[in-house]
Formats: C-alpha cells, structure tokens, sequence
C-alpha cells in the first residue's frame, strides 16, 4: 500500500481506469495497446511538466507492473472484464456503469484515527460536536466498508457474489445479494445462499476479500422478497466503548449535558469543568 500512495503510481492507475472504461465503448485493449497508449505526467522543474509512458523498461519489467496494477484496481472493487480477441492474444475494459470512487488507501493506524475523529465529530455515532444542532443528536447510518461498491452493484443488478467471510474459520461464500441492511447501526448485506432457498446475514465488516461480482443473473418471487425484508440478526454483540475525559468551560458543559444526560461532570479550579462520556 505505501507504493500506491506514490504520487505517480496513484497517476498510473488512475489513467489506466479511464483508459479501460473508454474502451467499453470501443474495443478492449490488449496489453501491447495500453502500454503504446498510456501517458503519465513527468515533472521537470516545479512548474515544467511533460507527458511520458506509464510503463517504461524491458519486456519482462513492463508485464510484472502491468499484472500488478491490474491486481490493485481489482483490489479497489473495479471489475475488469477479459476479452479473447483472437490470434492468441486479450482485451481489457471496464464497464463504466461499474465503476466508483475507489476507496483512499489508508494504514490501520490511519485508519483508527480517521474513524475516531469521524465518530468525535458526529458520523456513525452521535458526536459531542451535535451540540450546535438544533435538534437531539441521532446515530448515523451505514458504516464505511470499502467493500459496499460491488456489493451495492451486485444487489441492483442482480448477480451473483463471492468473498471470503470471517465467521468461525474465514472461507468462501458465494451469495445471491438481496438487499442491505442497518440494525443498531451495524450494516449487513442479506442474501441468499447460492443454489439454496436460504436466507443468511452477513456483517459487512467480517468481510475479508473484495467481493466478486459474478456474471450469473438470478431473479426472486416475492416470497424471497418479503423473507429478506423481514430479516433480522438473531444477535448482536455489545461494541467497545470508548472512554473521553477532557476539561472546558461551565457553559460548553451545560451544553454536553443537555445532548448526553448520562455525562460524568466535576467542577475544578478556576472555573473549569471536567466531562466523562462514554461512546459506543
């Protein structure tokens, strides 16, 4: 991951997504074409810039970038359709109707920061920052998983999807998406297990794998339908809390006070006033 935060990496896969969508509307690309056609921006001074191959070196060294490029966009929910296009050789392209804002590449470190200041400010959870809304805070809705862009896609056009699930062991579940649900902000996709009439949950943040969209179309009866809708986890596990203690003053107390009445509150010196709370 740090090489695809490298500014002229990002670039490289960026203008290789746009290359392989405009070929939907085209022809597919072979490998030969995509490296012929593929342009990068190369800096020369600080304001001087010119356009240059993306790919760049021998035979050997421009095929092992190419596979592992490939591999990044499809790790980033992008589906990239191969085409035999004849005397041996293969297309590529990506349908554009396919295609979202891939997720920005964080560390877990970053990760846990950037959840916890969305939480502090009022995403997901109820944030102390609420207190300037005009009505009670109230929770949010669906949690972040960069895997919900093939699973949403899946669910719309009806097509079957596969990922590795961490329930007891981590393997594969290959599922016909039904729709997608949020119950005590926890988001699960529901769907019915392939080849079966039966009906699993499934916790969008156990999934481990991007999932797959599959190009075997189903359809449901309004049975199925109303079953899914009726769906609901048999349990739920209490998340950690966290624990925030910080002083301010009287006023801003008072404030927190009125948005969560369970705060923990101590008057200190010169007029400060120390805050507990708690956040699921």
């Amino acid at each position: 991951m740090a090489k695809f935060g490298m500014e002229p990496n990002r670039e490289r896969l960026v203008a290789l997504v746009l290359l392989l969508q405009r070929a939907w509307s085209h022809a597919p690309l072979t490998q030969e074409e995509i490296i012929r056609e593929l342009k990068i921006t190369k800096s020369i001074s600080g304001k001087a810039s010119s356009r240059e191959a993306a790919y760049q070196g021998d035979s050997d060294a421009v095929r092992q970038k190419f596979e592992r490029d490939k591999d990044k966009i499809r790790q980033l929910g992008f589906q990239i359709e191969t085409v035999d296009m004849g005397n041996g050789q293969t297309g590529y392209r990506i349908d554009p109707s396919s295609a979202y804002a891939p997720a920005i590449a964080f560390s877990e470190e970053e990760e846990r920061i950037v959840r916890l200041a969305l939480r502090f400010c009022g995403f997901d959870k109820s944030g102390v920052f609420s207190v300037f809304n005009e009505v009670p805070a109230t929770a949010g809705g669906v949690e972040a998983s960069r895997f919900l862009t093939p699973v949403i896609r899946a669910t719309i056009e009806r097509r079957a999807l596969t990922f590795d699930y961490q329930s007891k062991v981590n393997k594969t579940r290959t599922v016909e998406p039904l729709k997608i649900g949020v119950f005590n902000d926890v988001t699960y996709l529901i769907a019915r297990t392939l080849g079966t009439s039966e009906i699993k949950g499934y916790r969008m943040i156990r999934i481990t794998s991007m999932p797959v969209v599959l190009p075997d179309r189903f359809v449901i009866d309004e049975a199925t339908e109303d079953a899914a809708n009726r769906w609901i986890p048999e349990f739920s596990k209490e998340p950690k809390s966290i624990d925030l203690v910080f002083e301010t003053s009287e006023n801003f107390a008072d404030l927190l006070l009125q948005q969560y009445p369970d705060a923990v509150v101590a008057s200190k010196k010169g007029g400060k006033v120390e805050v507990g709370l708690s956040f699921d």
